[in-house]
């Protein structure tokens, strides 16, 4: 039940397992996967250093890396321009939020507590007093993504609470923010801690229940275009 699935899992509970039939073969990952793949890579060295977060020891491995990443076959001058879209938005809502925020750049999140085994990594994180933001690259351009109401981003919103709640008590807005710049898209959405835990304990721990059980229901709709078993659907 991950997070980037939560769409499909969530509406089509019945995918889940007529799935597990099809297993996971790596090779076949389109070529446009492997595109967002490099742009993420990329986009984390560059906010790592753009954040003040990359250590003096670290430099050299850094350089290397990112050297790497612009050696790749898929890799091409506009992501350097889309990239630091990203890098700007997540800068930008670093500074707003003010000395005490914290980043988190490709946090695992742990949302177990709503959805058996529930996991996802958020791209960005930024813990603040009052404000918990969860920051999306999307570098695809077929499909615009908007942040309103966004499934994958709000279970990764569960997770971060989840985890550190503890230290950061006073979080009342959960702020989440696509950056789609293919598509000139930054798309944000602002809901309450309130709204984000009652949708956690009554829809997201319903449908978990319901895809890992017997009984789920099938049900078609844009969500199938990511399902393995749709053309035999």
């Amino acid at each position: 039940l991950s997070a980037s699935g939560a769409s499909r899992w969530m509406s089509c509970t019945a995918s889940v397992k007529i799935n597990e039939q099809y297993g996971h073969d790596s090779s076949e990952e389109s070529i446009f996967a492997k595109e967002g793949t490099l742009a993420h890579e990329i986009s984390e060295l560059k906010l790592i250093k753009a954040a003040g977060l990359l250590k003096p020891l670290d430099e050299d491995p850094h350089t290397d890396a990112l050297a790497d990443a612009r050696s790749h076959e898929l890799y091409a001058k506009e992501m350097e321009e889309h990239t630091d879209v990203y890098v700007d938005t997540i800068l930008e809502q670093m500074s707003e939020l003010g000395s005490k925020a914290k980043l988190l750049i490709e946090e695992r999140v742990d949302f177990s507590k709503y959805a058996p085994d529930g996991y996802g990594t958020g791209d960005s994180l930024i813990l603040s007093p009052s404000v918990l933001v969860i920051g999306d690259l999307k570098y695809g351009k077929g499909v615009q993504v908007d942040a309103d109401d966004n499934s994958q981003l709000k279970l990764y919103a569960l997770g971060a609470l989840s985890m550190y709640h503890k230290d950061y008590p006073e979080i009342k807005t959960i702020r989440l923010i696509i950056i789609q710049p293919r598509l000139n898209h930054i798309d944000k959405y602002d809901l309450s801690v309130e709204a984000l835990l009652e949708w956690g304990e009554n829809v997201v721990k319903v449908k978990a229940a319901e895809a890992l059980s017997d009984k789920g229901i099938f049900k078609a709709g844009t969500h199938c275009r990511w399902c393995t078993h749709a053309p035999r659907c």
